[in-house]
């Protein structure tokens, strides 16, 4: 009986250095899925959207991000929003907004970063063309795209 009991705690022993051994990678496959969803599709992803021309400043501050996808959702020129933080829907941070989603950073360093897509898959900016006439200059006038 006691090379039973010898023979069942064995693996009970070496159970906390698999596990040390286990968790990495299976923290490292959730991270991972997360930063390579193939849906696309409107939410909350891991990563940052870089500074550029389609920032949305009028709209940046410091709120929730509750606070920020509604703004989002509720703005047709608003394409999706970053920031510095965790998903916690109720803690305030520097929200940066953007009208179009491109150069999206999902490396080792944006990990730390948030971006938000609305569930809509289009902007609209309120405008005219100048030129109807000739297609090939054709230019887009609006005197406040951000307002």
């Amino acid at each position: 009986m006691s090379s039973n009991s010898q023979y069942i705690a064995y693996p009970f022993s070496l159970m906390p250095s698999l596990l040390q051994l286990v968790i990495p990678f299976f923290l490292i496959a959730i991270v991972c899925s997360f930063l390579h969803d193939k849906s696309g599709g409107p939410g909350f992803y891991v990563g940052r959207i870089s500074e550029g021309q389609f920032e949305y400043s009028d709209l940046n501050g410091w709120m929730t991000p509750g606070q920020a996808k509604e703004i989002c959702e509720n703005d047709e020129k608003c394409g999706g929003f970053t920031y510095k933080g965790t998903t916690l829907m109720n803690r305030e941070v520097e929200i940066y907004f953007f009208h179009i989603l491109v150069n999206l950073e999902t490396d080792v360093d944006s990990w730390k970063w948030i971006f938000y897509k609305p569930t809509r898959t289009f902007i609209r900016f309120p405008g005219i063309f100048e030129n109807e006439e000739d297609i090939e200059n054709r230019k887009f006038v609006n005197s406040n795209i951000d307002g």
